[in-house]
């Protein structure tokens, strides 16, 4: 879906994700009625669709990354390879309109995608499933960048090795959610990692609902 959805032109007759849908033969219902589009009108609009965007070998790459990431569970979901795809995507040698476009694409339509799909909504256990690696996966992500930039040193990325400057965007991205912002945010960030390491010091088990500000952060989140 992620390759198809970067090859795909936008229209003003229907959103991408619509579109995808459409060209997969699919029925698409919207506000109880099906949708009326018709096809060959959206091919004939698009003339060049399908010649530029994620190729094969990326997603191949980014599957590999995501069975490594997780080797030790011995097993992936959509999240994790979500996750991967994002990773990739920020890495990659690319104009930053279309890294911006990409980006958007796995926030908006493949998020909806994961969460919308009936299959996933009415199997509780995958639900919990999702829901807890999401936010596990969060709160390890904002562990490693308030630590690097408390400590004012580099974040070391799971895939590629490289030291990245920490992610100040991504942080204020779950901060804002508890209304921590602009200068406030040096000090919450300082005492998650005080509090936390002080937690590992007396032996307890760390997760996101360890400490109860940043566990909101990221729920809302």
């Amino acid at each position: 879906m992620f390759a198809i959805l970067s090859r795909l032109e936008p229209t003003n007759k229907c959103d991408l994700m619509t579109k995808l849908k459409l060209y997969n033969g699919e029925e698409v219902i919207e506000k109880g009625r099906t949708k009326k589009v018709d096809v060959q009108e959206l091919r004939d609009g698009s003339k060049r669709e399908g010649m530029t965007g994620i190729s094969t070998r990326f997603i191949m790459k980014a599957l590999d990354n995501a069975l490594s990431d997780n080797h030790a569970g011995n097993c992936i979901n959509p999240i994790n390879v979500r996750e991967a795809f994002i990773n990739m995507v920020k890495e990659s040698d690319m104009p930053d309109d279309t890294r911006k476009q990409y980006l958007g694409v796995l926030a908006g339509h493949l998020a909806q995608g994961i969460s919308g799909d009936p299959r996933k909504r009415n199997h509780p256990r995958l639900c919990l499933l999702l829901s807890g690696t999401s936010r596990s996966a969060c709160f390890k992500n904002y562990l490693d960048h308030a630590e690097a930039y408390v400590n004012k040193s580099k974040v070391k990325d799971r895939n590629t090795k490289e030291e990245l400057a920490p992610d100040e965007g991504f942080m204020k991205s779950i901060e804002e959610q508890i209304a921590i912002i602009g200068s406030a945010a040096d000090g919450f960030r300082q005492e998650v990692i005080a509090y936390l390491w002080a937690a590992n010091r007396r032996g307890e088990k760390i997760d996101y609902r360890s400490y109860e500000p940043l566990k909101e952060a990221i729920e809302k989140s």
